[in-house]
């Protein structure tokens, strides 16, 4: 399977094969430059891998095949420099194979363009292999799917206008620690989509996600995500499913999730 991604990226990102990505294994995240990059350029881009880095932490790309509970990335170290690349090494990584073009969605605005020459995300082991993500203007299905195996019914607007929430109903209330968790699981979703993870083409990356209009209360069984300034794919809101998916796996069980305007 090629991945394919509605923007024309000026560099070339390769991906492994297909389903390399969910096999909880070691990979090599690295951009090779043509020229080197000044401080502020780095921290740019180190800001946006690991921005996707913390976003796989949720769950929201674990795609169909994958609970999202137990999807993400295990550990990850610094980013290093050598001459003429910078790298990440990646621990544990268990994602669907579209995370990649999410993570291409948050380069695109956060590195230089004519500074790159690839990005490759490729397994450490000997005789990986990868292919190149292509590019097609018209491809509308290019993100992480929703977690096939949730234990809770969801109801969600087909399409969300400028505005909306998402309302999540536990099967009883959450302790203040496990609400903690929630609260910051759910703020890392809404803050990665606003950086652009779940962009639209033709428009910029950088001008597209949403915010989170208030603070986050629970109220007993209920708690609340009050949405607005939505301008992203409709895959972000699959990635919001998958997030109440790790939160019913991994911190408290979930009876109803509602997405709507």
């Amino acid at each position: 399977m090629t991945l394919i991604t509605a923007y024309a990226p000026a560099f070339t990102l390769r991906a492994p094969c297909k389903g390399e990505l969910g096999q909880r294994q070691d990979l090599r995240l690295q951009v090779r430059l043509k020229e080197a990059l000044d401080e502020v350029a780095l921290e740019k881009l180190d800001a946006a891998v690991t921005a996707w880095i913390v976003l796989a932490g949720t769950g929201a790309m674990s795609g169909e095949a994958i609970p999202a509970g137990e999807s993400g990335i295990a550990d990850h170290g610094s980013m290093t420099m050598t001459e003429g690349a910078v790298t990440w090494l990646l621990s544990g990584v268990r994602l669907d194979d579209r995370a990649a073009i999410v993570l291409l969605n948050l380069l695109l605005d956060n590195v230089p363009g004519p500074s790159v020459e690839s990005v490759d995300l490729l397994p450490i082991h000997a005789g990986a292999s990868a292919l190149p993500v292509r590019s097609s203007p018209d491809s509308w299905d290019v993100y992480p799917g929703q977690d096939a195996s949730l234990r809770f019914s969801v109801e969600r607007d087909e399409e969300l206008m400028e505005s909306g929430a998402a309302t999540i109903l536990f099967d009883e209330a959450p302790s203040e620690e496990q609400s903690q968790e929630i609260f910051g699981l759910l703020l890392t979703w809404a803050g990665v989509s606003a950086w652009g993870a779940y962009a639209i083409a033709p428009s910029r990356p950088s001008d597209c996600g949403l915010i989170v209009d208030d603070a986050l209360v629970m109220v007993e069984d209920e708690l609340v995500l009050d949405l607005g300034h939505i301008r992203c794919h409709e895959g972000a809101f699959v990635g919001l499913v998958n997030v109440v998916a790790a939160i019913d796996q991994r911190i408290a069980r979930v009876r109803e999730l509602i997405i709507e305007s």
